[in-house]
């Protein structure tokens, strides 16, 4: 499911994936979705989009620069269409 969010920074929208299972973690400066691929997007009390995050530890990555690379294809891959 693609869901349109407004970035914290600066009102910029993006389009996000989130797949299923999705999972819900309220904090108490930022909420967190957890997508099904590992995936995180970070939310603040407003509801402005904070941000993605990933947890590579278990990636099998030999190396810095695959890291790197992980998330240079994300980063590729990121969706910002104009807004409505």
């Amino acid at each position: 499911m693609k869901i349109r969010v407004v970035s914290a920074k600066g009102g910029r929208h993006e389009n996000i994936t989130l797949s299923e299972p999705l999972t819900i973690s309220k904090g108490d400066n930022l909420n967190k979705l957890i997508s099904g691929d590992g995936m995180e997007h970070w939310f603040k009390p407003d509801g402005t989009y904070d941000g993605w995050g990933m947890d590579i530890s278990s990636a099998n990555l030999s190396s810095v620069e695959q890291a790197q690379a992980l998330v240079a294809a994300i980063e590729k891959e990121r969706e910002f269409p104009e807004p409505r």
